[in-house]
């Protein structure tokens, strides 16, 4: 007689959501669109700078902006800044973390620092001024 050891249990079949979360859900943004949430408690500014290289502005032609944040910045931190510095609408928000690097100079080692990039997706027909 075999046991099967590795047998599959039964899953519980999921609920559905109820009505009223899904129209609060509805309520408070639409679907693909960010709900914006106040900055964070410390009062510093989220963004550090605009991000300028050739990728950067090479995205740039379909609405897209670089921008290093703070390492802690959350997205609905990043499309709230956005909005509010530059008065435009932020349709998406992508961040990524960028680790820091082993560097050398003669005979000193380091590290540099790591950076946090964001790139935000604005609305068609609005942009930002770079300089």
């Amino acid at each position: 007689m075999a046991f099967n050891l590795f047998k599959k249990k039964d899953k519980k079949e999921k609920k559905p959501a109820a009505p009223a979360q899904v129209e609060a859900a509805t309520e408070a943004g639409e679907a693909g669109e960010l709900v914006a949430t106040p900055p964070p408690v410390s009062g510093r500014s989220v963004i550090k700078r605009m991000h300028l290289s050739e990728k950067s502005s090479r995205v740039q032609a379909y609405n897209q902006y670089v921008f290093v944040v703070d390492k802690k910045a959350t997205k609905p931190q990043v499309a709230t800044e956005v909005h509010e510095r530059y008065k435009v609408d932020v349709r998406s928000v992508k961040i990524t973390k960028l680790p820091s690097k082993n560097m050398r100079v003669g005979l000193r080692e380091g590290k540099t620092s790591g950076v946090t990039k964001a790139v935000v997706v604005l609305k068609a027909g609005q942009s930002i001024a770079t300089s």
